[in-house]
């Protein structure tokens, strides 16, 4: 086949997948990649439920027991870069595969940790699979999803598995924990195992990916099977000349996109995108992981007893439910950039406000818990806004690799704000200084996303980078 039609057959399938409706197999796909999305959230909260648990059983102080969250951040951050890395070379779903294994492993192995090293080792190993599956799910998602469809499905998927992944965690601290002990919270995440088998059994490789590699009458027959088989390979452009069983070429580059790497991201039509999403993605992982690992004794020092504490901090995250269906609404009929950079700014001058608050003693319960909810329905739901958004920016060549930096430096914030968290609040300084110091960085990732960042609401994959 020529060069030329070979260009043709990839225009036609790209185009054909985002013309699509959603059917049967997109159904699968989206309730696969969000049970996958929702467990690698429950991992980061169940150990917040069974740290008090597993420090006594121990004996560890709470300096030596916050060395596992710490560490576990260290880990999710090191697997996105790989697990992306990795993704743009031996395909997605393989190293979704891969990442997904090794978390359910962990959990496993964690439930069953005789001492803390051996809990520590398992946990990090199991957060390298956290953070290689977040960005390949994402990835796979954004190059199956119609073009029409891609941004309300992926927001809304990646704002629910957060709230079904910390109500899953809840549930288990509230039933499991006092019948049979914090190890059968991790013992629970052995049930992800299924959606390995289910994946592996009936989603294949990403077409767009296998396009990049060259292999076009593979991603002909993903194609077809999406459709359900409704097309004949005719109506598929120059693919047809491949006919059934014909050869196809096997290196990168022959009619398909160019694998390159690493070294891409920094090339000039993508270097401004690039520090976008990394200065953007470390503001608001800053924030997130530093502020709300905080926030309870915050309000301690503030004055308020642990049952307001309680109270406020559940008001504040039953905001989250409605955020799902405003922020797909939004997607749908707004824009991508405007969220990003209008979330940030709410939640930012919320913090500002609580700052303030805080500095002039006014701490009323209706204060608190509104402007709480200002921050709680606008902060933390940028964590199922951006991975969408990054999964979207890049060509497919580089879309992991891209896709796994952002997520990676979200996790590089974390794992700089909770230890200086703890620092500000032991330090004797002011409450609201606490508060600025993590609310100024969500006004400069507005700043940035503003000036920088670019629309990708219902445009092609292709048309977007």
């Amino acid at each position: 086949m020529s060069r030329t039609m070979q260009a043709s057959a990839v225009i036609n399938l790209t185009e054909r997948l985002d013309r699509l409706p959603l059917g049967r197999f997109h159904f699968l796909l989206f309730a696969l990649m969000f049970a996958s999305l929702a467990f690698d959230h429950l991992d980061q909260v169940v150990i917040s439920f069974s740290l008090p648990h597993y420090r006594e059983e121990w004996g560890l102080s709470v300096r030596m027991a916050s060395l596992n969250p710490t560490g576990g951040l260290a880990g999710t951050f090191i697997g996105a870069l790989i697990g992306g890395m990795l993704g743009d070379r031996i395909g997605r779903k393989r190293t979704l595969l891969i990442g997904l294994t090794m978390f359910s492993t962990g959990m496993v192995l964690k439930g069953l940790s005789p001492n803390f090293v051996v809990f520590n080792i398992v946990c990090w190993t199991g957060a390298l699979g956290v953070g290689s599956a977040i960005p390949l799910t994402f990835t796979l998602l954004a190059e199956y999803a119609p073009a029409k469809y891609r941004g309300t499905v992926l927001v809304t998927m990646g704002i629910m598995a957060i709230i079904v992944g910390y109500l899953i965690a809840s549930l288990g601290a509230l039933f499991l924990l006092p019948a049979f002990g914090w190890r059968a919270l991790f013992l629970m995440g052995s049930s992800s195992y299924l959606i390995v088998i289910l994946l592996a059994a009936f989603v294949p490789e990403s077409p767009r990916f296998l396009l990049a590699k060259g292999k076009l009458a593979e991603a002909v027959h993903v194609v077809r099977r999406v459709e359900g088989h409704r097309a004949p390979a005719h109506e598929i452009g120059g693919a047809a000349i491949l006919g059934e069983g014909a050869s196809e070429p096997q290196e990168a580059g022959e009619g398909g996109l160019t694998l390159t790497g690493f070294g891409q991201l920094w090339k000039r039509a993508y270097r401004r995108r690039t520090f976008m999403l990394w200065a953007y993605a470390f503001s608001f992982g800053f924030f997130t992981f530093g502020f709300l690992s905080w926030l309870p004794s915050v309000l301690k020092f503030a004055g308020l007893t642990d049952h307001e504490i309680g109270l406020y901090t559940t008001l504040m995250d039953l905001t989250a439910i409605p955020t799902a269906v405003l922020t797909a609404f939004l997607f749908f009929r707004w824009s991508t950039k405007g969220l990003l950079v209008l979330y940030p700014t709410l939640s930012g001058t919320a913090m500002i406000l609580l700052a303030a608050l805080l500095w002039s003693g006014q701490m009323t319960a209706a204060l608190v818990i509104s402007v709480g909810a200002v921050i709680f329905f606008f902060g933390t739901i940028l964590l199922g806004i951006f991975g969408p958004y990054a999964a979207e920016v890049y060509p497919t060549e580089v879309r992991g690799t891209g896709s796994g930096w952002a997520t990676g430096f979200s996790r590089f914030g974390a794992f700089l704000a909770i230890p200086l968290g703890g620092l500000f609040l032991g330090s004797g300084l002011p409450l609201f200084t606490h508060q600025l110091i993590f609310g100024i960085p969500l006004l400069l990732a507005a700043v940035v996303m503003m000036a920088l960042g670019i629309e990708t609401r219902r445009q092609r994959l292709e048309d977007i980078a």
